[in-house]
C-alpha cells in the first residue's frame, strides 16, 4: 500500500469514525512516545 493511499484512507477513515481515529492517534503516539524518548536520550547521551 502507497502511503498516498494510506493517507487517503485515513482521511477517509477520519470523516467517517472522528472519535475512534482520535483514539487510535493517540494509543499510537502512547506507544510511540517512550521508544522515541529513549531514542532522544540516547542521542543526547551519546557526546
Amino acid at each position: 500500500m502507497k502511503k498516498e493511499n494510506k493517507l487517503e484512507w485515513f482521511k477517509n477513515f477520519a470523516e467517517k469514525h472522528p472519535v475512534l481515529s482520535t483514539v487510535l492517534v493517540i494509543m499510537g503516539f502512547k506507544t510511540f512516545a517512550p521508544i522515541i524518548r529513549r531514542f532522544i536520550n540516547k542521542l543526547m547521551n551519546d557526546d
